[in-house]
């Protein structure tokens, strides 16, 4: 049998190669009326500045990302920030 996804008895997570490790696209999509409603409660200022740190902080994951287990935490890691950014935005 060849087990080419499991090593060492444990599956191993490898990043897909779609250009859209992780879901990326579906984290975002969902949070997105989330981010809204959450800019309406505590602030859009708030909302957009925390979703600025977190996608920053997120992106600095995904440049180190030692594996792909980690690279697929990052970009659903960036997806919930975007969430909040699309759905607050820019404050004046």
């Amino acid at each position: 049998m060849n087990h080419d996804h499991e090593r060492n008895g444990r599956p191993s997570c490898t990043a897909p190669h779609d250009g859209d490790p992780g879901g990326y696209t579906l984290v975002f999509g969902g949070l997105l009326l989330l981010g809204a409603r959450a800019g309406d409660l505590l602030g859009r200022r708030r909302v957009f500045i925390f979703g600025v740190a977190v996608f920053a902080l997120a992106s600095l994951l995904v440049g180190v990302a030692p594996t792909g287990c980690w690279l697929i935490a990052a970009r659903a890691v960036q997806g919930i920030a975007a969430g909040r950014l699309g759905a607050a935005p820019q404050p004046d």
